[in-house]
């Protein structure tokens, strides 16, 4: 994260922290912040145009940890100056899926998905039920319930899936980085047009959970879950902490 300094309207000065990769934009944020994209004319290529609105500002203030989006909103240059700094941040690319992640830290705790023969029969249907619960609650898309399912297959090491972990979970994934985030969810692509009916939903879905499932039993049963190396992450944020300047967007 670079530190970023943008003056108010009544002169305060508001710190904020400007990403400088996937790894350190959270998920529920970036979210929101999609959807206040607007239109823009086909002779300018999207860029931070799309975020010019108040509602748009607001939600790019909230992912930089800045108080207000009023200095973005009040002077429209600072959304280009943003854009220069972290083009992909508008436009992508967003980070792709190389492979299954049976295990990843997050927030301190480590979690990892536990395989079918460690759950038993019946609390492997039940983990399948209510993914299947989930997606047919949001007509499908996983965009809208992504830290929902993840709590549902990840559980923090030790631990058995249950419903209190399950809402903690979720609520600690509302914030997992989109360098993580993102790959997960393209493990839930659904077909964008799903039948009103909901029989017809259920048996769309059904082949989608069940194929993801079998491809994390797979990984999980081929290779123990890799542990990152904490403290060589820490140190490289460490370092670029230490070495990069603030900046100040006038």
């Amino acid at each position: 994260m670079r530190t970023l300094h943008v003056e108010a309207s009544d002169g305060e000065l508001l710190t904020g922290q400007l990403p400088e990769s996937w790894a350190e934009v959270p998920f529920r944020p970036y979210v929101d912040l999609v959807a206040t994209a607007r239109p823009v004319p086909a002779c300018i290529t999207p860029t931070a145009h799309a975020y010019i609105s108040e509602a748009g500002c607001n939600a790019l203030a909230h992912l930089l940890g800045l108080p207000t989006g009023e200095p973005l909103y009040s002077r429209a240059s600072r959304l280009l100056s943003l854009y220069e700094l972290a083009p992909w941040l508008f436009v992508g690319p967003l980070p792709l899926a190389e492979e299954l992640v049976t295990g990843f830290t997050h927030l301190g705790t480590h979690y990892r998905y536990a395989s079918a023969a460690e759950l038993g029969p019946v609390a492997a249907a039940n983990r399948e039920r209510v993914l299947l619960w989930y997606l047919r609650e949001t007509d499908g898309n996983p965009l809208h319930c992504l830290p929902q399912l993840l709590a549902t297959l990840y559980t923090p090491d030790g631990v058995a899936p249950t419903a209190e972990y399950m809402r903690a979970g979720a609520q600690s994934f509302e914030h997992l980085p989109m360098s993580l985030a993102w790959p997960f969810l393209l493990q839930f692509i659904v077909p964008e047009v799903l039948a009103p009916n909901d029989v017809t939903r259920y048996l769309a879905l059904r082949p989608m959970v069940g194929q993801t499932l079998h491809a994390l039993e797979a990984t999980a049963t081929a290779t123990p879950p890799a542990r990152p190396h904490l403290m060589l992450r820490w140190l490289s944020r460490a370092w670029r902490r230490a070495t990069t300047r603030p900046l100040f967007l006038p």
